[in-house]
């Protein structure tokens, strides 16, 4: 299976994981949904789970739907609209198919990553409401600060590999 292929099966599998989930635990979820939590991780917001149900799904979805696009249409972009380092060279007719494969590949990760991220907070929303709990687990600093680094990972590796010209590639 290709790098290109597994991301792909990655990113779209989060997808279904990441609308599944909340229409799982929607049904045992109490009227009231603490959804807002302060610093030190206590509600202090709450909504209908209802209106949770709309919140999660209004998130996740776009969300889906904005990162596939980039993916479908990046091919389409004019390179006026893609911002790389050594545009012209990795553009370049004899480079410029791989160079965009590797990109949408790039997306599929920081998308994969993104869902992922958003689907650990939700369910720590859930978990936290299922309990009957006000108190969020400090472990959405953890996923935060694993999503931060794997996506400054994502964008660095991309860097580094755009800003080399190898006239032998």
């Amino acid at each position: 299976m290709t790098k290109a292929r597994y991301s792909a099966i990655v990113f779209f599998t989060l997808i279904l994981v990441s609308v599944a989930l909340p229409l799982f635990y929607y049904i045992n979820l109490p009227d009231r949904v603490a959804s807002h939590f302060n610093i030190t991780g206590r509600a202090d917001g709450w909504m209908s789970k209802e209106s949770f149900l709309i919140v999660e799904l209004s998130v996740i979805i776009p969300l889906s739907g904005f990162f596939y696009a980039i993916i479908h249409f990046l091919p389409k972009f004019p390179d006026s609209l893609i911002n790389l380092p050594n545009k012209e060279f990795w553009l370049g007719e004899e480079r410029r198919e791989e160079s965009l494969k590797m990109f949408q590949h790039m997306v599929y990760w920081i998308g994969s990553l993104t869902l992922g991220f958003l689907s650990l907070i939700f369910q720590e929303v859930h978990a936290v409401n299922l309990a009957g709990g006000n108190k969020i687990t400090p472990n959405v600093w953890i996923y935060l600060i694993i999503f931060l680094s794997a996506i400054i990972f994502i964008i660095l590796k991309m860097y580094l590999h755009f800003n080399r010209i190898d006239k032998s590639i």
